[in-house]
């Protein structure tokens, strides 16, 4: 147990570079999907006996009746 010599050396890549670019300050509505089903997150509501899915009002038509088959 001592102080030993080197004698060879090799340089590695990096396993995990830094990115080319720039970080964005912020996701559009596709970068944000997250996998959280019992969280609430995402217009997706379970409750003990039923589902809730929350709807834009401009995706549902002049009060048309909508259907969840589970």
């Amino acid at each position: 147990c001592g102080d030993h010599l080197i004698k060879n050396i090799h340089f590695l890549p990096d396993p995990c570079p830094l990115p080319d670019k720039l970080k964005k300050r912020s996701l559009n509505e596709k970068e944000r999907l997250i996998y959280a089903p019992m969280s609430g997150v995402g217009g997706i509501v379970y409750d003990k006996d039923a589902v809730y899915i929350e709807m834009k009002e401009d995706q549902n038509k002049e009060n048309e009746e909508v259907i969840l088959l589970i």
